[in-house]
């Protein structure tokens, strides 16, 4: 019986994950359609703008802060928007990302220690 309940929890931890990377790549998919029809209109125009916003630990992943999904996932947007830049170089549509970084909240901050590369020594909190 103990062993049907772990089961049974672990069968739901992975269909939520599963869902939720369904999800997210759904989302990617809509980034991918939307950003074609307004390609489309830049280039008609000659000139234009594309950003996406990704994050840095795909390029500089931090051993204290789970990110594979992300890295999966934003990897992929990472790759696409470097691609999109090359291929609209000379048109006058420019398509770049922003990226940041761990962002200091009290939900981060136990994972910034002072021994991790990211860490924050001289921040003070204000509430």
């Amino acid at each position: 019986m103990a062993g049907d309940c772990r089961l049974n929890i672990a069968r739901s931890r992975l269909i939520t994950s599963v869902a939720r990377m369904v999800s997210r790549i759904v989302r990617r998919a809509v980034f991918f359609h939307i950003t074609q029809q307004a390609a489309r209109e830049m280039l008609k125009q000659g000139s234009g703008h594309i950003v996406s916003i990704t994050t840095s630990l795909v390029n500089q992943p931090v051993s204290s802060v789970p990110t594979a999904l992300a890295s999966l996932t934003k990897g992929g947007l990472n790759a696409v928007t470097k691609e999109l830049a090359i291929e609209f170089a000379k048109t006058g549509v420019r398509v770049n990302a922003v990226s940041p970084g761990i962002i200091k909240t009290r939900c981060t901050l136990p994972r910034l220690t002072s021994s991790s590369p990211l860490s924050i020594r001289s921040a003070t909190w204000e509430r």
